[in-house]
């Protein structure tokens, strides 16, 4: 949502001001194959704008996009984010960094329960991808 993007991202993209569906489709008449990545989990995110980004990805989805990534977003040490988190209890002071994944949630105390953003994260990705493709992947993360 703007106001995710806006808090966490400067403002670098504007929705109203970019059309993502006619970049998508540009890429795609070029012979690009085009993957999105979609992060989710912000400290103070809500269930709806959660989904909000899920539909959006879904509409990128139906105008060509190969495959929808969704992930949680993840406070690398260094990071505003991470300062941030640190600062307000969400992340411990003996915060390991070598526990961070993108598919589960690091930070504690967000507007929405670490448990949901982990349940919405997957069943975004189920949602938003070809079954096909989700079986390959998941094939593949049990051989890896």
């Amino acid at each position: 949502t703007q106001r995710i993007l806006d808090t966490y991202a400067s403002g670098k993209w504007t929705i109203a001001k970019m059309d993502g569906l006619a970049l998508i489709r540009a890429c795609l008449a070029a012979g690009l194959k085009v993957s999105g990545n979609y992060t989710i989990g912000y400290p103070d995110e809500t269930l709806d704008e959660m989904l909000a980004t899920l539909l959006m990805a879904r509409e990128h989805r139906s105008a060509g996009l190969h495959e929808a990534n969704v992930f949680i977003i993840v406070p690398f040490p260094g990071s505003t984010l991470f300062d941030m988190a640190l600062k307000r209890g969400q992340i411990a002071p003996d915060f390991d960094p070598d526990v961070m994944r993108w598919f589960q949630p690091v930070m504690r105390h967000t507007a929405v329960a670490p448990d949901v953003i982990a349940a919405v994260r997957e069943l975004g990705w189920k949602f938003l991808n070809a079954p096909a493709f989700v079986a390959d992947q998941e094939r593949r993360e049990v051989h890896a």
